[in-house]
């Protein structure tokens, strides 16, 4: 019997087609890299990257102004978030339940459905009393701060601060989301960290119930 001899056409097709999957599979490996990079460019400009409309994506903006932190959240359709504010110091995480006696406050109305630019900052007022404010891209609350004395934000404490991710993120809307945890760092005599709650502000988002 004869052996089969491949044509030169054949052979011709047979580099044309490998040649087209080492160009398809270079081309996808350089769209990854390019969509990787645009992704870290767009975070360093602040700007939100949403990979699912159908998710809630959250991003940390950076800001050169003290005691002021600023996030960029991408709200779907179909999901329901509210801000909540407390002065009570550290709060253990996840937040289940709102504890008697908090200096507590909550936005009136979830966040609108698309992307919102929240702002919050912390000031002395006219009067001498500290506050927050807080704004989002269609609404502003203020509180003022009374849970105990806040000689704390004579600008001698040191602080814990955690304000999120400086890169755009999916995040778990089923739970409550730590938008900025800005804490006093107490120590003992012999210098290691209380178990005694600490003077602080917290800001975050939870479902609406």
């Amino acid at each position: 019997m004869r052996k089969p001899r491949f044509s030169i056409d054949s052979l011709m097709w047979t580099m044309v087609i490998v040649g087209i999957a080492i160009s398809h599979l270079r081309t996808s490996a350089e769209l990854r890299v390019t969509k990787s990079e645009n992704k870290r460019l767009r975070d360093e400009l602040g700007v939100l990257t949403v990979e699912d409309e159908t998710a809630v994506s959250l991003l940390a903006v950076p800001t050169a102004e003290q005691d002021c932190w600023r996030w960029r959240i991408h709200m779907p359709a179909d999901l329901k978030l509210r801000i909540g504010i407390t002065d009570a110091g550290v709060i253990p995480l996840p937040r289940t339940q709102v504890n008697a006696g908090e200096n507590l406050a909550y936005f009136d109305d979830p966040l609108p459905v698309g992307e919102n630019l929240v702002e919050a900052k912390l000031y002395l007022r006219g009067d001498g009393v500290w506050a927050v404010s807080v704004r989002t891209s269609d609404a502003t609350m203020t509180c003022a701060l009374q849970n105990g004395d806040h000689e704390w934000l004579d600008g001698t404490a040191f602080f814990r601060t955690r304000f999120g991710s400086t890169t755009s993120r999916i995040v778990d809307s089923t739970k409550v989301i730590p938008l900025l945890r800005h804490v006093v760092v107490k120590h003992d005599s012999i210098r290691s960290p209380t178990s005694k709650p600490n003077p602080g502000i917290m800001i975050w988002l939870e479902p609406v119930k």
